[in-house]
């Protein structure tokens, strides 16, 4: 997740769309750590020098401009824009904020289509449904539909969102405004309970993105919202949601974000059987993740159907198990396919569950004569560059035979 450090009014400010325009010098108020939250994407492979060294990068509040901050009847909206000269992925671009802990529920760039986040992942949908409308369930300031109707030029997109501030503050900050302008028969909002979002014909495809004080909404929790959602599809249509993860921080700190990742993700189980595919994003693999319903595509033509910058996606969906995206599936899922692994000074007793171990070591061919001497490799750096890992490991293991020999 990122954190932004940024000015915080000691004056609430109700009802209301004030902006700032004055230099943050010139404020005459204590600034205050705002903490908001989001996973950056997996890079593509020619992407990877430019992945950030620290999972959590902090932004100083001199290089975030608080455009807006209000509370509406549902939300406490914020606005944010970060200075180009920032140092941090999300230079130059606007964050929409919608609850205490600080989540980003919304993300523009001036001079960019693509925001390095799952919202791009939700632009992979459209190749793998049939021809038709598309629904965006909680659509906030735009940023799924602004991306979608950008790459597929005969998309149309129904978005429902329950706030009709946050429309304002969206067609104000966002440019939602221009969008629906310039998409007059493809981008159509409703204001209201996305859960009774219905047309005549049904959807081609669903995407899921409903949140409400930094939690998923209990209702994706109940088989019931799922089975009505699977009626409003379209033969042969998909579902894909954000079912957040560790990465959402929720304001009710008994809805912890991978608890309840999990019972929805279960819940969806029971009604889409075999026919659910799970993506992790984030650099801990558990950071968020989304869900896709139906048979998994041909990979293949999936990707040709994609622009370039979002077939990296396409390879890192997986089968839903019930428990069983352990630690061995994801050291599978970042490439070590010929590694295995044996779990060490595991904290659990199961340690091939869903919780992280504190230390992995790797099995060489002298592994059962050398256990005891072999380097531990911590979980993370596992996670973060397993070659090296391995020829540490594998170093050790030869001196030590070596020793022994001689």
């Amino acid at each position: 997740m990122w954190m932004v450090l940024s000015p915080s009014l000691e004056t609430q400010i109700h009802n209301t769309i004030t902006t700032q325009t004055y230099q943050h010098h010139h404020l005459q108020f204590k600034p205050k750590t705002t903490r908001i939250t989001f996973p950056y994407k997996p890079k593509c492979q020619h992407q990877q020098q430019k992945q950030p060294k620290s999972q959590e990068d902090f932004i100083p509040f001199k290089d975030v401009k608080t455009l807006a901050k209000f509370k509406s009847r549902h939300n406490y909206i914020r606005v944010l824009e970060v200075s180009r000269k920032a140092d941090h992925p999300f230079r130059g671009s606007r964050l929409l904020l919608l609850d205490n802990p600080g989540n980003i529920h919304s993300i523009s760039f001036l001079f960019k289509t693509l925001t390095d986040t799952y919202f791009d992942v939700f632009a992979t949908l459209p190749p793998i449904i049939p021809p038709g409308p598309i629904a965006v369930l909680g659509f906030g300031a735009g940023s799924t539909a602004s991306i979608i109707l950008k790459f597929y030029p005969n998309a149309v997109v129904h978005g429902w969102e329950l706030d009709t501030s946050v429309i304002d503050v969206a067609r104000e900050f966002f440019n939602l405004d221009k969008i629906e302008r310039e998409n007059k028969n493809r981008l159509f909002v409703y204001v209201g309970n996305a859960l009774t979002a219905s047309l005549v014909g049904g959807f081609s495809g669903i995407i899921v993105d409903l949140f409400s004080k930094g939690s998923l909404i209990p209702e994706l929790q109940e088989t019931a919202t799922w089975e009505k959602l699977r009626k409003s599809l379209r033969k042969g249509g998909r579902i894909m949601v954000n079912v957040g993860g560790s990465c959402v921080e929720a304001e009710d700190k008994g809805r912890d974000g991978n608890l309840v990742m999990e019972e929805t993700l279960k819940t969806m189980k029971m009604v889409f059987g075999e026919k659910l595919f799970v993506l992790r994003l984030g650099n801990r693999g558990e950071d968020s993740s989304l869900a896709l319903t139906g048979d998994f595509p041909d990979i293949d033509s999936w990707k040709n159907a994609l622009p370039n910058s979002l077939r990296c996606y396409v390879d890192l969906w997986r089968p839903y198990s019930v428990g069983g995206f352990g630690v061995v599936e994801r050291l599978v899922a970042r490439g070590g396919k010929n590694v295995f692994v044996n779990m060490w000074k595991s904290p659990i007793p199961n340690p091939f569950g869903e919780h992280i171990v504190e230390e992995i070591k790797v099995l060489s061919w002298r592994w059962t004569l050398n256990r005891i001497y072999i380097l531990a490799c911590v979980y993370h750096e596992w996670c973060w560059n397993p070659k090296d890992c391995l020829v540490r490991v594998a170093r050790r293991s030869f001196e030590v035979a070596i020793g022994r020999w001689w």
